[in-house]
């Protein structure tokens, strides 16, 4: 995967944004082996981390919590960083209206889409009490599109590793 992003990277024509939807695993391993790329990022903007309360412990989120080695490389790499985390994705619900545009597509991409939807709506009812399953991974994506769309903080972010 880290060459693959190298040779992306190393010939776009203009500073990319690295959307990272996962652990940041590939992200760190990337900027280890080529720290010369980096004035290509224009941005890292990831999808993962918790202000307050995490998802897999009490102050844990999963993305970070899987490799946190990972994260603290990315985090202290220098290169400019939005995270978009629980506390963010936590307000954008995949309601039922947006089930419902979503399934009415028609295709059988929205269809698995919203049969995922379905499931994660009841997941998160069941143990989360959400009314409607957040979208995580969008919300990176729709903070790239539109940055307007979320107010933004600048904060120091420290990774515990033990």
């Amino acid at each position: 995967a880290i060459m693959y992003m190298a040779k992306v990277i190393s010939e776009a024509s203009e500073p990319i944004v690295l959307i990272c939807t996962a652990c940041l695993t590939n992200a760190a391993l990337f900027l280890s082996v080529y720290p010369e790329l980096k004035p290509k990022i224009k941005e890292i903007v990831l999808m993962g981390g918790a202000i307050g309360v995490g998802n897999t412990s009490p102050a844990a989120e999963f993305n970070i919590e899987v490799d946190p080695e990972a994260a603290r490389i990315v985090f202290g790499s220098g290169v400019p960083l939005a995270m978009v985390p629980l506390e963010v994705t936590h307000t954008c619900l995949a309601t039922e209206e947006v089930l419902s545009r979503v399934k009415g597509i028609g295709t059988n991409f929205s269809k698995y889409v919203g049969m995922l939807l379905d499931f994660f709506s009841f997941s998160y009812k069941e143990y989360f009490g959400f009314n409607a399953p957040p979208v995580h991974d969008p919300a990176a994506v729709a903070y790239v599109i539109d940055p307007s769309l979320f107010d933004a903080q600048l904060m120091r972010v420290d990774i515990e590793t033990r």
